[in-house]
């Protein structure tokens, strides 16, 4: 009937070989080639071909490298390994995902002589092939490195599937790979697989974010590390900008030229905040750099508490300057007729106290409703 006919259209090969006849056997193996030209590959539906049989076809080298080639790419069977695949399909068979995705089939490929770097960039990242090699574990030892080199140096994968294999990874390297552009170093920072070191992060002088992001990541390193590391200043306001606490934020104010500071104004911004913000004490700064921080921190709340911390390093002359730089109603207090008001805060009670006892101001008192106080100036 029909259906006995299904498998010679399905699976020709394989039904003949199971079939034993000898004298059908003798017949095609006299001319194999007719047989594949002729029969096999004038099927339309032979996809169903066992791996036996496929490596059977595959293997007589007799036959034309294209005829075998069109052979195999129209079957569905998936080799178990590259055992009995002759060299010439190695890297098609990868290409074409007709082999089971193990780190074991990948490593085979790598030592065999015909390795293609771009078929096995493909096979890996096939969604199938991908989805099957991150759920084993990457081999270790040195017999597997030229596999976690290759997989940490293929910028030709996709980001999600570069990602995938790069945490899978499970050694950390010693430098960073040369042969991947700036998305995948990124991925390599993230997923933690460069060991810090100053060569590390001088290697990323050239990506000032990926440098920041490397900084961040490994931050306990580099403060424990950061006299030998070769920091400037601007990079170290940089790491200021960052979520890493401010305990560290101090650690790298602490190692920063802070006399630096009047020449730079946002670092002393920046600065001045994370002092005040902490308490820290100011009494070793210079009124160059007490200056600084007062006059670029932000907002004015933070400027008049730093004012305050700072007054005993102060001189009068530089409580004036200072007050002149401020902002209304703060620029106001000086000699003269005028009756500056400042709102009744806790920062601003402590600083007019302050003024009053160091003769800066005359006197001042809270207002009729208690929301503001009035500084009274000396008129001269």
């Amino acid at each position: 009937g029909v259906g006995d006919l299904e498998p010679m259209r399905t699976r020709c090969h394989t039904t003949v070989m199971a079939a034993d006849n000898p004298a059908l056997l003798s017949r095609i193996e006299r001319d194999f080639g007719s047989y594949l030209g002729g029969i096999l590959l004038q099927l339309p539906s032979n996809s169903g071909e066992s791996v036996d049989a496929v490596l059977d076809v595959i293997g007589r080298d007799d036959l034309e490298l294209e005829d075998r080639r069109l052979f195999l790419d129209r079957q569905s069977a998936i080799l178990s390994s590259l055992d009995g695949v002759p060299q010439p399909f190695h890297a098609f068979i990868f290409e074409a995902g007709k082999v089971e995705p193990t780190w074991r089939n990948c490593l085979d490929f790598m030592e065999s002589s015909v390795f293609n770097a771009e078929s096995l960039t493909t096979y890996l990242d096939s969604p199938l092939s991908y989805a099957a090699l991150t759920e084993q574990p990457i081999p270790e030892g040195e017999s597997a490195s030229t596999l976690r080199r290759f997989l940490i140096n293929s910028d030709s994968l996709t980001n999600d599937h570069y990602r995938g294999y790069v945490r899978s990874l499970p050694t950390v390297f010693i430098k960073f790979p040369v042969e991947i552009g700036e998305e995948k170093l990124r991925i390599v920072i993230e997923e933690g697989k460069v060991k810090f070191s100053k060569d590390n992060l001088d290697y990323l002088t050239t990506h000032g974010a990926l440098k920041s992001l490397f900084s961040v990541l490994n931050i306990d390193a580099l403060l424990s590390e950061q006299t030998g590391l070769g920091l400037d200043d601007e990079f170290r306001e940089t790491l200021l900008g960052k979520d890493i606490g401010d305990p560290r934020k101090l650690a790298i104010i602490d190692a920063m030229d802070l006399e630096a500071l009047p020449s730079a104004p946002k670092r002393a911004g920046t600065v001045g905040i994370i002092l005040e913000r902490n308490g820290a004490d100011l009494s070793t700064m210079s009124v160059p750099s007490i200056r600084a921080i007062i006059l670029n921190a932000s907002p004015i709340s933070v400027q008049i508490s730093l004012f305050n911390r700072a007054r005993d390093r102060l001189q009068d002359e530089d409580v004036r300057d200072i007050l002149s730089n401020l902002p209304e109603p703060y620029s106001d207090i000086r000699t003269g007729y005028r009756t500056p008001r400042l709102k009744n805060t806790e920062v601003n009670v402590q600083l007019a106290k302050w003024l009053d006892e160091r003769k800066i101001i005359s006197s001042w008192n809270e207002t009729l409703f208690g929301d503001e106080i009035k500084i009274n100036l000396y008129r001269s």
